[in-house]
């Protein structure tokens, strides 16, 4: 009799293994998958041409020398796209550069109050976390522009853990990292000849905007 019980036992277990139960795909899961899939197709070529990286977080906050907070994660939501150059105060590119107005060109073109366009948040950062003498130094002052009293008409931040955290690869100094909405990043100097013209004496404004024009809102 136990043996009968045991075949049979055997006979229902093998019945139920030869019937498994259909895996119920999660509809939740299936729709935000299906959403994705179609942002990206709606992505224009222009963008889709970078080599973008998605960024570990957003939800970083930088503060800048006047004390003022700029957190990346309000920023994008807002629709707005975020430059940043990832500087430090001894490179000499980096104060070429500086010379040069590159940030400035920036900000008068896509800034706030920008002639083109008025969606681009445009940071400097000194990517090893200087002091502020440095920073201001008599000889080589960041935060006026070159051979003037003037203010720069963007933060200036001295951070040293920001890239990192951020996911950005900071590979050289400097770095001109472009934030889109979609919390996608790259640097642009790895297309250095697309958007920078000449020893880093201004940006081509052209492919810039074009750039910014390619970005999704959200």
């Amino acid at each position: 009799m136990k043996k009968i019980l045991f075949i049979l036992s055997c006979i229902l277990v093998l019945a139920s293994c030869s019937n498994p139960k259909p895996i119920v795909e999660d509809p939740k899961k299936k729709g935000t998958e299906q959403k994705e899939k179609e942002k990206e197709e709606e992505l224009s070529p222009y963008y889709k041409a970078f080599d973008w990286d998605k960024m570990k977080t957003t939800d970083y906050t930088f503060t800048d020398l006047d004390g003022n907070k700029y957190n990346i994660k309000e920023i994008l939501a807002s629709g707005k796209k975020i430059l940043i150059d990832f500087s430090a105060t001894w490179c000499k590119w980096c104060w070429i550069m500086h010379k040069g107005g590159m940030l400035e060109q920036a900000v008068k073109n896509f800034g706030a109050n920008g002639i083109k366009r008025q969606d681009l948040v445009v940071l400097w950062v000194e990517a090893e976390g200087a002091d502020e003498s440095k920073i201001e130094a008599s000889y080589k002052n960041w935060t006026v522009k070159y051979n003037t009293d003037e203010k720069v008409p963007y933060p200036v931040i001295s951070d040293g853990s920001a890239a990192r955290i951020m996911g950005l690869k900071v590979k050289g100094l400097p770095s001109l990292f472009f934030i889109s909405p979609r919390g996608e990043a790259f640097n642009l100097m790895d297309y250095f000849n697309l958007f920078i013209i000449g020893q880093y004496s201004s940006f081509n404004l052209k492919s810039l905007e074009k750039l910014i024009n390619a970005c999704p809102k959200k």
